[in-house]
């Protein structure tokens, strides 16, 4: 790295390196697109996943 960088940014989808908060969210996010809250509302929160991309590398269907 050259340059005037102070603090390298390293992104990465593995589990385990993900901020708690993020990781819930995802899991939230897939029980509500799955239908926990209807299928009105699971439309929404698949638009809002693709949206954000919070497949975390997963293929899209």
């Amino acid at each position: 790295m050259r340059g005037g960088f102070r603090h390298p940014l390293i992104g990465t989808a593995l589990p385990f390196l993900l901020p708690p908060g993020l990781h819930h969210l995802k899991f939230w996010d897939e029980a509500i697109s799955e239908g926990a809250w209807g299928k009105p509302v699971a439309r929404v929160a698949e638009w809002l996943r693709q949206l954000v991309d919070l497949e975390l590398g997963a293929p899209s269907s």
